[in-house]
């Protein structure tokens, strides 16, 4: 009975963990919190065990899905016939992104004195196969990702590499970006375009091996060792918008995982204390303006000061705006409070050109966020529900 009670007082303490998680939500059912409580005390005695239900596919499974579609060099009709529509598409940038999910249903059984089955907390599966094509309408290069999640938190991450597209699904959201030479070839001549294209991006000198306290720190780099970075724009005093300029993704696997192409572009950083290396990826986001004059104004909420700068565009232009940076001072939680939070005072500038900054030629342009297109033209298939797993595989 002893080793009985040691066995489970692992699962207990597990569960204990993740019930920090459920707070919020057992407050609004006060009925749910008390079943709960009761079966945490039980288990903490050692009379529960958790079950673990039916995988509903694996890594093995996902990875087969970029394998198959790689080494047999199919036509895209044969690649969507094999893995069904696609999450997120585009013809004229010849792409294809899969996307699968599925639900571990586990349950709990307490011995109070006779078995009693209850719910526990599922687990959530998440695979994406990233194809692009060649001019022929084959298949040039195939990648897949795999990553789980419980309450709502992710236990993995990854970034893939096919061809010039690179896909984050990480702790700042699901991106996908592309080369700029890939994207300046696609688009092709804009003279006829009706408005102007700005690039924005961050140098953020990131060094290539740091240790950071969190991925946040690794975003905000607050500390100076990477240079604070703005990523709020107000066009002309318009309403403010929110631009993605940073994902990052994480691994505990050896150099194969995450493949040696998505490391290649990231700034690695890696903790030696924790085990855990973090690879952390600047894009340029793009935000289409009326050609003319405007007035460009930066903020962050993490970072008190802002940055303004003018430019002019005529249709069709192209205009980068690099946002260079230095932290004045970092505050510590006594200063954060009298500063609404703040974690740290900045100054930089911004600087337009009409030619790609040298320290910038790592970024990778910003395609799309959390399966939604950025620009208009690249809308051309709306993307798709995730299909979900049957439990014999991942189609």
């Amino acid at each position: 009975m002893q080793s009985l009670a040691a066995n489970f007082s692992g699962t207990a303490r597990a569960i204990l963990e993740a019930m920090q998680l459920q707070c919020p939500f057992t407050a609004s059912r006060p009925w749910l919190a008390a079943r709960w409580l009761a079966a945490l005390a039980l288990a903490a005695l050692g009379c529960a065990a958790e079950i673990a239900g039916h995988e509903p596919f694996s890594r093995e499974d996902i990875a087969a899905e970029a394998t198959a579609a790689r080494e047999s060099q199919w036509a895209r009709a044969e690649v969507r016939g094999a893995l069904g529509e696609p999450w997120l598409s585009s013809e004229r940038r010849r792409i294809d992104v899969f996307r699968t999910t599925g639900k571990q249903r586990n349950a709990m059984l307490i011995f109070a004195p006779y078995p009693i089955p209850l719910p526990s907390f599922s687990k959530r599966y998440r695979g994406i196969t990233l194809v692009s094509y060649d001019a022929a309408g084959r298949v040039g290069s195939a990648e897949s990702g795999f990553t789980t999640s419980t309450l709502g938190q992710p236990n993995s991450s990854f970034g893939i590499a096919a061809g010039d597209y690179l896909l984050v699904d990480g702790t700042l959201g699901r991106t996908l970006s592309v080369s700029l030479a890939r994207f300046a070839a696609d688009l092709g001549d804009r003279a006829a375009a009706p408005g102007c294209l700005l690039l924005v991006a961050c140098d953020t000198n990131r060094p290539a091996h740091a240790a950071y306290r969190s991925v946040e720190a690794m975003a905000a780099a607050p500390d100076g060792a990477g240079g604070a970075c703005w990523n709020q724009l107000t066009i002309d005093g318009a309403d403010r918008q929110r631009l993605t300029l940073f994902n990052a993704w994480y691994y505990t696997a050896p150099a194969s995982w995450p493949s040696a192409r998505a490391r290649e572009l990231g700034a690695e950083l890696c903790r030696e204390d924790s085990g855990f290396c973090f690879v952390g990826h600047d894009y340029f986001a793009p935000v289409q303006i009326a050609p003319g004059a405007h007035r460009l104004r930066f903020s962050a909420k993490a970072i008190e000061g802002e940055l303004a700068g003018e430019l002019s565009c005529q249709p069709g232009e192209v205009v980068f705006a690099k946002l260079v940076s230095e932290t004045r001072e970092t505050y510590g939680f006594g200063r954060q409070l009298l500063h609404g939070l703040k974690l740290a005072a900045a100054t930089g500038r911004v600087e337009i050109s009409r030619e790609l900054p040298a320290s910038l030629a790592r970024h990778t342009v910003l395609l799309a966020e959390a399966g939604k297109w950025l620009l208009p033209d690249d809308s051309i298939i709306t993307p798709q529900p995730a299909a979900e797993a049957s439990g014999n595989g991942p189609r």
